[in-house]
């Protein structure tokens, strides 16, 4: 039997449960509330356990592939990207991960949106290669019989206790811990979701959604969607300038003027961005 490359402490972390605490969820499909690990997450607990220069990727390959409809038009699109992870003394391990277009409705617009979604398809490609690593990765989240990486029950008594509902214990799953039956069939930039594909054959995708569009009358964005895009801008060390600058670009106007509709669109980008 061949040594392991790593050393004790480093598989007693590997073996760590996955804290719930670093779950992050979003909405899927079909009213599906899906879970998974933000990139820079990843990439940090690589860093934590490996250390730094002892792992890393190359990028093998990264294309743009149109999804089609019934009557054969491009309905949407997606980036197919292709890693090889290597860690120090372990065998290289190769995957691949999408993310949708999220169109704009200018060429700035759409130049950003291309942009994220080829970012987004790299760091999916590397948390799925960096899940072969176990639960630290967020392996536990593609189990159906676990919930943010805990068994079902115990999430669903630790929720009758907090909640004093005795009526949860019937065997639904908890309101807004339901996972969809396979986690490989939605996608975010960065998320841990799609099935590899080789070759990538674009009706396996998901067309990207639509962008709403926005009624003569739309009403302007809440104070918490503003709110929520100053927090995020913040993150990403935009100042209020040039989150305005920004913002004029892609809907002409800045954020007192926004829509709801507007907001939800740029609020999206940001989240498939840090995904």
């Amino acid at each position: 039997m061949s040594q392991s490359p790593f050393t004790p402490e480093q598989i007693a972390q590997l073996d760590q449960p996955l804290d719930p605490k670093r779950v992050k969820h979003r909405q899927g499909g079909g009213g599906m509330q899906l879970s998974y690990l933000k990139g820079h997450d990843a990439i940090d607990t690589a860093n934590k356990i490996f250390g730094y220069g002892n792992w890393g990727y190359d990028l093998l390959g990264v294309e743009l592939q149109n999804v089609l409809g019934e009557d054969g038009g491009i309905i949407g699109g997606y980036y197919a990207a292709r890693v090889k992870l290597t860690v120090a003394g372990c065998v290289p391990v190769t995957e691949e991960g999408v993310c949708p277009v999220q169109e704009g409705r200018n060429p700035r617009a759409r130049i950003d949106a291309h942009d994220m979604a080829r970012k987004g398809a790299i760091t999916d490609a590397l948390k799925r290669a960096l899940r072969c690593y176990g639960d630290q990765f967020g392996n536990s989240l593609y189990d159906n019989e676990l919930v943010d990486g805990q068994p079902r029950e115990t999430v669903r008594n630790n929720n009758n206790n907090r909640n004093g509902n005795p009526n949860a214990a019937n065997g639904a799953a908890p309101s807004g811990l339901s996972r969809p039956s396979n986690p490989n069939t939605a996608n975010t930039a960065g998320e841990m979701r799609p099935t590899r594909m080789t070759p990538v054959q674009p009706q396996l995708a998901a067309p990207a959604p639509a962008r709403p569009a926005a009624p003569a009358n739309s009403e302007t964005a809440t104070e918490q969607q503003r709110q929520a895009i100053l927090k995020m801008a913040a993150r990403r060390d935009i100042d209020k300038a040039g989150l305005e600058g920004r913002l004029q670009e892609l809907y002409g106007c800045g954020l007192e003027g926004l829509s709801r509709n507007d907001a939800s669109h740029f609020i999206k980008i940001f989240q498939d961005q840090a995904a």
